[in-house]
């Protein structure tokens, strides 16, 4: 078995939606900000960082899933 219970996957997809909410909104907040660097810079590195983290958890908790839905 994948080792996560039935509500543990459920929390799980509950979490799934929330995290592409968030980055869909700081995606759409990244293309408004009018500090933004087009070239890079301290504001890119934060939605950067900001993004990397939010996709990682993203991707954890997808492989969790597609674990969990393989029995």
């Amino acid at each position: 078995m994948s080792g996560i219970s039935f509500e543990e996957v459920l929390d799980l997809r509950d979490e799934k939606k929330d995290l592409e909410l968030v980055i869909k909104c700081l995606y759409r907040e990244m293309e408004n900000d009018p500090e933004i660097e087009a070239e890079g810079g301290p504001v890119c590195d934060h939605y950067g960082d900001e993004l990397n983290k939010l996709e990682t958890r993203l991707y954890k908790i997808d492989k969790q899933i597609a674990l969990y839905d393989e029995f």
